[in-house]
């Protein structure tokens, strides 16, 4: 369906197209089985990102917007505003994918490396989940612990905990409130809310109250 809000051009969904539904479903099938072993992770996440944004898949507007919203999310400092080297990490009890509380802190009896990622609807976030999978025994051996923190209700948590085949904790921070006090949350600006919805029918609202930064800590 064609939709149209306040001064944008309608937005057709990728839907109605049979050839884009091969496409995004292609796309979707290779943030999972594209190889993040040993140090191709940014190969890979190249890839997947010259699929679709340079390949055809999402429109000329939908790749501007993204461009956009990144541009305004480094000149918001988020990166700068965020918990720093030598800050300690706040308190955090979270579900896990089974709904099972998790206190961070029982953690905390080694270091502990933790990834904060947007979703299992972003195919980079399942890319990264996959090479910190093949990554998580040297990570043991290291003597350390990797926990991932989505804002996904524990339910599509599982989802993506399973697709992945991940072997470490998922925690839903469902409020973003541990994001809030990471200093990395960030509203999605409206025009790129829009495509993903129109566009993917994808409503982030679903599933996140706004969007994370892709990042890690080691807290030792």
């Amino acid at each position: 369906m064609n939709t149209t809000s306040n001064n944008s051009q309608p937005i057709a969904s990728f839907k109605e197209n049979p050839e884009l539904v091969k496409k995004v479903e292609a796309g979707i099938e290779q943030g999972l089985t594209l190889d993040v072993s040993g140090n191709s992770l940014e190969s890979a996440l190249e890839q997947a990102r010259q699929y679709w944004q340079d390949e055809g898949v999402m429109p000329e507007g939908f790749v501007e917007s993204l461009n956009d919203a990144l541009t305004k999310l480094v000149e918001e400092g988020l990166e700068e505003n965020s918990l720093q080297i030598g800050q300690k990490i706040p308190e955090i009890s979270l579900s896990n994918a089974l709904g099972k509380t998790v206190n961070v802190r029982s953690l905390l009896t080694k270091p502990l490396v933790i990834t904060f990622y947007r979703g299992g609807w972003c195919p980079y976030c399942n890319l990264a989940l996959r090479a910190l999978q093949a990554k998580l025994p040297e990570i043991k051996e290291l003597g350390a612990n990797l926990i991932a923190i989505t804002p996904e209700q524990p339910d599509h948590s599982l989802s993506t905990q399973e697709k992945n085949e991940l072997e470490f904790e998922v925690l839903s921070d469902t409020n973003n409130e541990v994001a809030k006090a990471f200093g990395i949350l960030w509203q999605i600006p409206e025009e790129t809310l829009r495509w993903h919805e129109e566009f993917f029918e994808l409503f982030l609202a679903e599933f996140n109250g706004g969007i994370k930064m892709n990042c890690q800590y080691l807290q030792r």
